[in-house]
């Protein structure tokens, strides 16, 4: 079972979570263990990045940022990448990164980024955005 935290401001929090792990449980292959993730809502990350997602299979971290450089996320913007990262999240439960390829392709090349920005629109639509 995949069990979600989240610090920090979040309207509807709950439900948010209650989504997070619903997406998750339905989208994992690897299920049968218990996943810990915590997402972390800050202000602002380093390089102005959006959002973050590193761990295993069995405990994950995601920070999602509020702003990157002059942009203030509103909320759904804010969800989008939160289901960003959670597809990053599946892929760790999933055993499905690659890390040796990392330095023959460029970012937006890796197979990680092409499925999660792939399906982030989708899964954001089914699991978040009525939220």
């Amino acid at each position: 079972m995949i069990y979600v935290f989240i610090s920090g401001q979040l309207k509807h929090k709950q439900k948010v979570i209650e989504a997070s792990e619903l997406m998750l449980n339905d989208f994992c292959e690897n299920c049968a263990i218990d996943v810990d993730i915590n997402v972390e809502i800050s202000r602002r990350l380093d390089d102005d990045m959006a959002g973050y997602c590193w761990g295993d299979f069995e405990h994950i971290e995601i920070e999602i940022a509020r702003q990157s450089a002059d942009h203030t996320y509103t909320r759904s913007e804010l969800l989008l990448n939160l289901t960003h990262e959670l597809v990053h999240a599946k892929q760790l439960i999933n055993k499905q990164f690659e890390y040796n390829i990392r330095n023959h392709l460029r970012y937006e090349q890796l197979p990680w980024e092409k499925e999660a920005y792939g399906l982030e629109e989708s899964l954001y639509q089914k699991y978040f955005s009525k939220l």
